[in-house]
């Protein structure tokens, strides 16, 4: 079975989201992955 990485956001940052992809912003898009998921993707990735 493969592992699955998920991101868990509360409602107000799925909006922050949905309106990071409408923008096509990807400055913001960056900064949102590295607020959400730069060290649960580590741990992932590590194993952990």
């Amino acid at each position: 079975m493969q592992r699955r990485f998920v991101i868990s956001v509360t409602e107000a940052e799925a909006i922050r989201l949905y309106h990071i992809l409408l923008d096509k912003d990807k400055d913001e898009a960056l900064a949102f992955l590295e607020e959400h998921a730069r060290k649960s993707l580590h741990d992932f990735l590590e194993g952990g």
